[in-house]
Order: C-alpha cells, then sequence, then structure tokens
C-alpha cells in the first residue's frame, strides 16, 4: 500500500498536481517541472529531462508559502542558494553561490567559513556566472578551481554549517545536514549514467537504465 501511495503521488506531480507528501527524504520522485529529485534533509539532487540530463546538488530551502517540494522551513530564503555542478563531459566541477544581497561583483571579497575552518577566496578563483545570452549576472558567483572545489566538497562532508560573505555584507548560513548523502545520490546516478552492467535493467532498446529512469518507468505503471 505504501508503495501503491508513492506512485499515484508521483504520477499527480508528473501531471502538474502539487503533492507536498511526495518529498519524503532519500525517496526519488519527479517533479512537476520534468525534474528527478532525491531530497536529502537540507540539501536535495536534481537531474534534468526526468533523470536523462544534467545533474547536480543544491541546498533544498524552499520559501515557507510554498508547498511544491513538501518542505516547509520557517528560516528558508529563496533569494540564496548554493548548487554544486560535478565534473561532466563538458564542464568542471564547480559551485554556484546566488544571494539577491549582493548587488555588485565585488570578486575579492568572497569569504566561506566550514564550521571554524575560513577559506578566503582570491579574485582568481571567483567567477561571475554568465547567462546563456552572454550577460553578467552580478548577483550569481562561481568557483571552478579544482583544488578549491576539492576542498569544499571534503569539508562540507565533515562539517555541520557553511558560512558564506559577500563582501561587507552579513555571512549567510547553510545547513550542512544531507551533503553526504546527496553526494552518494550523485555520484551513484553519474555512475549508472555511464556504466554498462548486465545486472542493471534495460530498456527496450537494450540501453542502460539509471536509477532515475528505473524510477520513472516504476511509477508510471498502472496500477
Amino acid at each position: 500500500m505504501k508503495h501503491l501511495t508513492q506512485a499515484a503521488l508521483t504520477a499527480l506531480t508528473v501531471f502538474g498536481f502539487s503533492a507536498p507528501a511526495l518529498a519524503t527524504d532519500g525517496v526519488p520522485f519527479v517533479h512537476a517541472s520534468g525534474e528527478w529529485r532525491v531530497n536529502h534533509e537540507d540539501w536535495r539532487v536534481v537531474c534534468d529531462n526526468l533523470g536523462r540530463g544534467q545533474c547536480h546538488m543544491e541546498t533544498a530551502l524552499v520559501s515557507p508559502d510554498t508547498a511544491a517540494d513538501g518542505k516547509k522551513r520557517p528560516d528558508a530564503q529563496d533569494s540564496h542558494s548554493i548548487t554544486y555542478y560535478p565534473k561532466g563531459k563538458d564542464q568542471e566541477a564547480r559551485f554556484q553561490f546566488h544571494s539577491r544581497t549582493t548587488f555588485t561583483p565585488a570578486y575579492d571579497q568572497l569569504t566561506l567559513w566550514i564550521d571554524r575552518k575560513r577559506y578566503r577566496l582570491e579574485p582568481e578563483q571567483v567567477q561571475a556566472h554568465k547567462a546563456p545570452s552572454g550577460k553578467v549576472m552580478a548577483e550569481t558567483f562561481e568557483v571552478t578551481d579544482s583544488r578549491l572545489v576539492a576542498r569544499l566538497l571534503d569539508g562540507m562532508r565533515k562539517g555541520l554549517v557553511l558560512k558564506v560573505q559577500y563582501g561587507v555584507y552579513n555571512p549567510e548560513s547553510y545547513s550542512l545536514n544531507g551533503v553526504r548523502a546527496s553526494l552518494k545520490t550523485l555520484q551513484k546516478q553519474q555512475k549508472e549514467k555511464s556504466t554498462v552492467s548486465g545486472n542493471q535493467a534495460r530498456n527496450r532498446s537494450g540501453k542502460v537504465r539509471t536509477q532515475a529512469e528505473d524510477t520513472q518507468t516504476h511509477f508510471s505503471k498502472p496500477r
């Protein structure tokens, strides 16, 4: 009965209905936007195109007046976010920091803390995010330095709180609960997308299905 309920709720989400009970930690589901998602406490893994597209990990806090993701947190602010993009076929691993309280790209004034450990970023380690049109987004910063990205990931796995300070603005705090579980899900999804194994489920064309595609197939079956 539990699986039946989960499948029914996911089907509602696929067809555009809000299903607040859907976002259970550790349980994959398909969002109304067509994204495959898995929530892990204060973070989540998101894969585009029903799990077939690019995947990333992001902060999962949402505005307290919306139940689109089934998570209501009184301290949530949708104007701030952190996103981690793993290394892919056409991209390097990177972090993306977004804050609507920052109006100028003061790249030489970005400081991070993981618990008590301080990371002072050099100007060359921080870049402005550019929209597909080429326009610079002053509110969004990217960290692409491979060594720094690796250090931050290692610290986030072990830490409790990440603080981000833009210039003279007050630091923004993010819970790191769920980072380790999210990274495991992200790595598993990436591995399944690139590994061919006889033990994995296959679709009619003989291609290997990822965990995300198995989720979609399971939920789309008549119950």
